[in-house]
């Protein structure tokens, strides 16, 4: 089976079909490889109104589990997640109206003047900054998901750019790189951190020089750790992840980005880091499935 389809996606019909069209013919090929290996129906994952795209980590880590990912709201599901990659989003009919449990069901607003305001009503500070007023530099980001428009300016600022917020900075730099803390999150759980470090010049950028993986408990206190999970209860955030900074001057923990359709690249992870690193993703989603998703 592994060889017809790595045959398939190098042929002709491969090529035709795009690095989309590959990537998909090899996770439908590994989900019917694990169905007749395991001699179990596959189970299927209902991501509605959209199907996510192969650069989302939930694809992976189906692709890992061999799970079907559908957007067939006719057939029974085992897990039923509310999936839209926007900022802002409404709750589909067809979805509230379902008998079980649809995860993220609920949080439709991701923008950074949400999280911010959530982020305060829990931790009792904040990172937004009013840059008429603030002296010295602070961080001019988009109140949009995903955007990646960060740029550092220098106030106090004569007026305001329409669509964006203004955030301290937080100096997460330990000598030459900065420490970013990826949280994700499985209904509840916080199996695993992974740990982001970038250089000055790649601090606004996807690009990092390298990624680890890392205990929960060697970088979070168990005090934080119930904030974060307090964050993410009122956020209504099931299923999801989160980018924390630890600003190293006053030792406080910020959460500047919240994603309920967490994509992202193992970029800066050896061969065996990224094999550890899809299968760390696919085991805390497959014990939250365990666990009980459609449960009320």
């Amino acid at each position: 089976m592994k060889s017809v389809i790595s045959w398939l996606k190098r042929s002709f019909i491969g090529r035709r079909l795009g690095r989309t069209g590959r990537a998909w013919l090899g996770y439908r090929g590994r989900c019917v490889y694990i169905r007749v290996r395991s001699g179990r129906p596959g189970r299927r994952i209902l991501c509605f109104p959209d199907l996510p795209r192969t650069y989302h980590k939930i694809f992976f880590i189906c692709q890992e589990l061999g799970y079907v990912l559908t957007a067939d709201t006719g057939r029974p599901a085992d897990l039923v997640l509310h999936w839209k990659d926007t900022t802002y989003r409404e709750v589909p009919e067809v979805l509230a109206g379902m008998d079980g449990r649809v995860l993220n069901l609920h949080c439709n607003d991701i923008s950074k003047v949400h999280l911010e305001r959530v982020f305060r009503s829990v931790f009792g500070y904040g990172s937004i900054i009013d840059p008429l007023k603030h002296e010295g530099v602070c961080i001019r980001k988009s109140n949009l998901n995903a955007q990646h428009r960060n740029s550092l300016v220098r106030c106090p600022l004569s007026q305001r750019d329409s669509g964006f917020v203004y955030q301290k900075f937080i100096d997460s730099f330990e000598g030459v790189l900065s420490e970013e803390i990826r949280v994700p999150l499985f209904d509840g759980t916080v199996p695993f951190l992974v740990l982001k470090y970038r250089t000055r010049e790649q601090q606004f950028m996807q690009e990092k020089t390298r990624m680890l993986h890392a205990a929960v408990s060697d970088h979070l206190s168990s005090d934080e750790l119930s904030k974060v999970l307090e964050f993410c209860r009122l956020f209504r955030l099931d299923y999801g992840e989160l980018d924390l900074l630890r600003d190293r001057h006053d030792g406080r923990l910020y959460i500047i980005d919240a994603n309920n359709t967490p994509g992202g690249t193992t970029d800066g992870l050896t061969r065996e880091l990224k094999r550890e690193n899809i299968k760390l993703y696919a085991d805390g989603f497959r014990k939250m499935m365990e666990g009980g998703g459609r449960k009320k």
